[in-house]
């Protein structure tokens, strides 16, 4: 039953990291659109000296996944860890082979936006119901 759970969590987390890696680097990135947290931030910094962004952002993440080691636990942070390479390997390798949509702006902001809360909704959905499995 746990590798059932472990392999749905992947799942999950491959597919949501996915999506949000399109909706980053396919639509936002070549329109111009700013994101907030590590995202807009590595994306700032991959215009500015060509880094790659989801390298950038494990980068960034690195304090916050001592933060959570310290303050939450060891399995808390594993499962960020994971995920947090997930989708930065689906950033740097998987999304730069699909096409990039250089069409209407209005498009581009909402298809990134939908894009994104799929993607997200599915990462975590799966942790909350882990969460809601132990309590």
């Amino acid at each position: 039953m746990r590798w059932k759970n472990v392999a749905m969590d992947v799942a999950c987390e491959t597919a949501g990291s996915f999506l949000v890696a399109v909706a980053l680097y396919n639509f936002a990135l070549y329109a111009g659109f700013p994101l907030s947290g590590f995202s807009g931030i590595a994306m700032i910094l991959y215009r500015l000296f060509n880094l790659p962004i989801g390298l950038t952002t494990i980068a960034l993440n690195i304090p916050v996944a001592i933060a959570c080691y310290r303050l939450i636990g060891r399995t808390f942070m594993l499962k960020s860890l994971r995920c947090m390479i997930i989708s930065s390997l689906m950033i740097d390798y998987v999304a730069p082979l699909l096409p990039v949509y250089q069409g209407q702006q209005m498009l581009i902001a909402i298809v990134t936006g939908v894009l994104s809360g799929i993607g997200y909704a599915l990462i975590y959905m799966r942790n909350a119901q882990i969460l809601h499995r132990r309590v």
